[in-house]
């Protein structure tokens, strides 16, 4: 079990440093992972995000997946457009 480097601030439950990687939906990815960093506390097992402790780490991962994956989906939609408008343009 790997424990992240003590910091100023701790768990936000119990105060304790010492924390391990917590758990990461797939949803958000790699983009989320650098963003919020979700940690579980050794000594009493809360989850938490070490950037921001008194965060509510939820509610924080839910804005992120709607940001994440609202850009995602206006992309796909641009790219699309683009092709659609292409393929009008050939036609004429």
């Amino acid at each position: 079990m790997s424990q992240l480097p003590s910091s100023g601030s701790g768990c936000p439950r119990c105060g304790s440093p010492d924390a391990k990687a917590g758990p990461w939906p797939w949803y958000l990815g790699t983009i989320g992972a650098m963003i919020v960093r979700s940690v579980v506390c050794v000594q009493c097992g809360h989850n938490y995000d070490w950037n921001k402790p008194q965060a509510d780490l939820a509610r924080r991962k839910f804005r992120l997946m709607i940001c994440i994956n609202g850009v995602g989906c206006l992309g796909i939609l641009a790219i699309i457009g683009s092709l659609v408008l292409f393929a009008m343009y050939l036609s004429r």
